[in-house]
């Protein structure tokens, strides 16, 4: 299992293949690609 935090907030949590691969909130895609963090 894998959470997704931002400022202090759980955004997403879920299997970490799950996370990684086909996230549910675009803030934890973006982190993954790249786009910001």
């Amino acid at each position: 299992s894998t959470a997704f935090m931002y400022e202090g907030q759980v955004i997403e949590m879920g299997p970490t293949g799950q996370l990684f691969t086909a996230p549910k909130d675009h803030r934890t895609d973006d982190y993954v690609t790249g786009r910001f963090g």
